[in-house]
C-alpha cells in the first residue's frame, strides 16, 4: 500500500515540475528529435518541453517499445498491455520528476514492474535529453520487440531554431473572423457576427459545432467535442457516436469560440529533422470543413518547416490586429491544456 501510495504521489507531482529545474536548458536550448533508427512502423514518438524535456510515445501496435537505462536495463516498456515501469530503477525516479533522485531512493532489491496504465501512451522526463556546455547529442537506446533500436537527437539554441508555422487561408468574409494560433495543435478560432450560422465538421465529417447569432452549439454526441472542443479536456463518453443523429447543447451565448484543429498537426514523423532537410518546405496542407448558411466554406492551410537560422516567425501576438481580449482567452485557455494534454490522460498506478 505504502509503495503505491508513493506512486500515485510521484505520477501527481510530475504534471508541476519543480521550481527553477532545467532552468539553462529551458531558456536557452530547445531538445530536438533527429531520428529514430530502425523507424519503428507504427510508433509515435515525440519530444515535448514541460518545463523540462520530455519524450512523449503512442504505441498503438501490438509489439511493445522497451526503453534501456544508461547501463542497458529495461526501465520502461510500452505496448499492447499498457505501459509498465520497473520502480527499482533510478531512472524511473528521475522520469517522473526531473531531479527526484535527490530525495527519494529506489529500492535495491532488484526488479519491481509496476503497472500504470492499460493505454499504450506515456510521456516522461529523460535526463538524457537534457543539455550541458560539454553535450552536443542525445541517444536513447529502446527494443521494438526483439530489435534493437536508437532514439537520437541534438539541442538547438532557442533562438533562430527549427519550428514548423501554420498559415491560413482566411475566407475574407465580412463579419467573420478566422485566425490560427500556433501550437503543438494549432487552435482555430472563430468569431461569426453574421447573420448566418457558421457549422464546424469533426474528425469523422460529423456536425460538431455551431457558431452564429444564437451563440454557439455543441454537438454532444460528436467525440470530436471532447477531443477537440470543449475548454477543458475531457474523456470521449462512450455512448458518443459520429453516426448518431446530433444532439445540440447551447454552451455560449457570444458568436465566438475555438478549438483544436488536428488537421492542421504535423505528423510525429515530421518531427525528425533528418526528414526534413535545411531548405524551408511546406511539410503539410490541410482542410477544415465548415459550412455557412449550409453552403461549403472549406478553410484551407499549410504547415510550413523552418529550418534552424531560416528566419521565418513563431506566432505573432493575435491581439496587435484588434482581437477581442475575450477571444483570445479562449484560445489561450484551449492552447494551453495541449501542452499538459498528454500527462491528464495518465491513469493513477497499480502494482502489477
Amino acid at each position: 500500500m505504502r509503495r503505491a501510495l508513493l506512486v500515485a504521489a510521484l505520477l501527481a507531482g510530475c504534471l508541476v515540475p519543480p521550481a527553477g529545474a532545467h532552468e539553462e536548458m529551458a531558456l536557452h536550448h530547445l531538445t530536438v528529435l533527429d531520428s529514430v533508427s530502425p523507424a519503428l512502423d507504427g510508433v509515435e514518438v515525440r519530444i515535448v518541453h514541460l518545463g523540462a524535456p520530455a519524450f512523449a510515445v503512442h504505441n498503438p501496435t501490438g509489439i511493445p517499445v522497451t526503453v534501456l537505462d544508461e547501463k542497458g536495463r529495461p526501465f520502461l516498456e510500452i505496448g499492447p498491455t499498457g505501459v509498465r515501469a520497473d520502480v527499482s530503477s533510478r531512472l524511473f525516479y528521475d522520469s517522473v520528476v526531473p531531479g527526484s533522485h535527490d530525495r527519494l531512493r529506489p529500492s535495491s532489491r532488484g526488479p519491481r514492474w509496476v503497472t500504470f496504465s492499460d493505454d499504450p501512451r506515456w510521456t516522461w522526463f529523460d535526463p538524457r535529453l537534457e543539455t550541458t556546455d560539454a553535450t552536443e547529442s542525445w541517444t536513447v537506446p529502446v527494443r521494438y520487440g526483439a530489435t534493437p533500436a536508437t532514439l537520437s537527437g541534438g539541442f538547438e539554441p532557442l533562438e533562430h531554431h527549427g519550428h514548423f508555422v501554420g498559415e491560413l487561408d482566411e475566407p475574407g468574409l465580412e463579419g467573420l473572423d478566422v485566425r490560427l494560433v500556433q501550437g503543438p495543435v494549432p487552435v482555430m478560432y472563430v468569431r461569426n457576427d453574421r447573420r448566418e450560422v457558421l457549422e464546424v465538421m469533426g474528425a469523422a465529417d460529423e456536425p460538431f459545432l455551431r457558431v452564429g447569432p444564437g451563440g454557439v452549439f455543441a454537438n454532444v454526441m460528436s467525440p470530436s467535442y471532447y477531443s477537440a472542443g470543449a475548454l477543458t479536456i475531457k474523456r470521449v463518453p462512450p455512448w458518443a457516436d459520429a453516426t448518431a443523429p446530433p444532439r445540440w447543447e447551447r454552451i455560449s451565448d457570444q458568436p465566438l469560440w475555438a478549438w483544436l484543429e488536428y488537421r492542421a498537426a504535423v505528423s510525429p514523423e515530421m518531427q525528425q529533422r533528418d526528414r526534413l532537410g535545411s531548405a524551408s518546405q511546406t511539410v503539410h496542407t490541410w482542410t477544415s470543413p465548415l459550412t455557412l448558411a449550409g453552403e461549403a466554406l472549406d478553410l484551407q492551410g499549410s504547415v510550413r518547416w523552418v529550418p534552424p537560422g531560416g528566419g521565418g516567425h513563431v506566432a505573432s501576438d493575435p491581439n496587435d490586429d484588434g482581437l477581442p481580449r475575450s477571444a483570445l482567452a479562449i484560445a489561450v485557455a484551449i492552447a494551453a491544456l495541449v501542452a499538459l494534454f498528454v500527462l491528464m490522460r495518465r491513469p493513477r498506478a497499480s502494482i502489477a
